[in-house]
């Protein structure tokens, strides 16, 4: 066992800041109000503009979904699933060794995933990866002529399917590399998501230890495991976003916190998924509000340089191949003009939070109000700073729930603070659970 986790205090740090108990219960409950109250208004404002004839296509506002005519015992399987998560993970978490715990978090978030995918049925767990509707019409081509596939890719955009249009050729090129060594199916697609985002989940765990101690990581590690955002892991490539981008920012935290060649090779990798992670959506860029609250908080100027220029490398190495990456931000911007939507800014401005709470939960809420550890602050405000900007730029537009995945696990961990072995721990982790469930009990998400 760990030393600072053998003995852990049973309450968590949100009751031993100098609050009561009865204090931090009715500012606990008053943050869960306005919770409740910024979703049921970005709720209400979609209903109505949808009754106005506005065509912002969400269906079921503030997420895209539809609503779920029937239910039936399958939904016993996530309140199962999470009744064992809440009383096991905790103590696990707390008390095991590092290595355990780690497999822990991935292997309880994978379940977990699993769960709520499982409501669905046995094609719930590759519908969001499917490609029949987005990549279908192409599929042949970039996996028998990957290459000619990119030198044309900006060129053909207007002829391709929404999801090839709307981001670059990081996804038809991992599909071709899987189909090339005889993998070229959608369960096993489906495998190397759910491994990457999965482990993108230790990737966090491990960057929180090295920045804020393995006591504050192993607090966090259940709320990690039980996020609401556990909705849209299993069934987008988003999360398959989401696990390289977190171990991008978790090789520079290891190469910040060293010195010598380690850290130049850390910062050499951190370059290397930085591009891995632009070609597999735009919007990936704004991770750097991550790196630089690392790198500023650290000091860690050579890293930043390394990675910079090891990412910027290989971005431009595609260039001799027939794509500039810039060339296909500017085709993308046009071509989602030409999409038959209406998504009024500053409707979308509000309802984008009001699915993010969603997807956050009301545990991480609360937290954030209770979070004073500066050390955490450093990835749990680079991670807000990330949502922030993709909010106010207003190239997010809808779809938040999955597109920000990357952006909210290292938000997640802010509710370290309400981390313990107690019945409060648990009682948040329940709530985090339970919007899980109740959300799945209305809306069949479309990814």
């Amino acid at each position: 066992m760990a030393t600072d986790a053998s003995n852990p205090s049973p309450d968590p740090p949100a009751l031993r800041q100098g609050r009561s108990r009865a204090d931090v219960i009715v500012l606990g409950v008053a943050i869960v109000a306005v919770w409740f109250l910024v979703i049921a208004l970005g709720r209400t404002w979609g209903i109505w503009l949808e009754g106005q004839g506005r065509n912002i296509v969400l269906f079921t506002p503030p997420v895209l979904g539809g609503y779920r005519p029937e239910r039936d015992l399958r939904f016993l399987i996530p309140v199962v699933v999470a009744v064992a998560l809440i009383a096991v993970v905790p103590r696990l978490a707390l008390r095991a060794r590092w290595s355990i715990a780690m497999v822990t978090a991935a292997a309880g978030s994978l379940v977990w995933w699993l769960a709520l995918a499982a409501v669905d049925g046995a094609d719930a767990f590759t519908r969001g990866l499917y490609w029949n509707d987005d990549y279908a019409s192409t599929y042949a081509y970039f996996t028998g002529d990957p290459g000619g596939f990119l030198a044309t890719f900006t060129d053909a955009l207007p002829g391709y399917s929404i999801q090839l249009r709307a981001h670059p050729p990081g996804v038809p090129l991992v599909l071709a590399g899987l189909a090339k060594v005889g993998l070229g199916t959608e369960a096993w697609t489906a495998v190397l998501t759910y491994a990457v985002a999965a482990s993108g989940v230790v990737a966090v765990l491990i960057a929180v230890r090295e920045i804020a101690g393995e006591s504050t990581a192993r607090r966090a590690l259940p709320f990690l495991v039980l996020a609401p955002a556990a909705t849209w892991m299993a069934v987008s490539f988003d999360a398959l976003f989401a696990g390289a981008a977190a171990w991008l920012i978790t090789l520079l935290v290891l190469a910040a916190t060293r010195t010598g060649r380690r850290a130049d090779l850390l910062a050499v990798g951190a370059g290397v998924l930085a591009a891995v992670a632009a070609l597999f959506s735009y919007g990936l860029v704004l991770m750097g509000c991550l790196v630089l609250a690392v790198a500023v908080a650290f000091r860690a100027w050579r890293p930043l340089a390394i990675a910079t220029v090891t990412a910027a490398g290989l971005v431009v190495a595609l260039v001799p191949f027939g794509y500039w990456w810039i060339t296909g931000l500017e085709a993308t911007s046009v071509e989602y003009y030409t999409l038959d939507v209406d998504r009024p800014y500053s409707y979308f401005l509000f309802n984008n939070l009001s699915a993010w709470f969603l997807v956050i939960g009301p545990a991480t809420v609360v937290a954030l109000a209770f979070l004073r550890d500066r050390r955490l602050w450093i990835l749990v405000g680079g991670g807000l700073a990330a949502v922030a900007a993709a909010n106010l730029s207003g190239l997010s537009n809808a779809e938040v729930e999955r597109i920000w995945l990357p952006f909210t696990i290292w938000v997640l961990p802010a509710a370290a603070v309400l981390g313990g072995r107690g019945w409060v721990t648990r009682g948040w982790l329940g709530a985090q659970a339970a919007t899980a469930i109740v959300l799945a009990w209305f809306i069949r998400t479309h990814w």
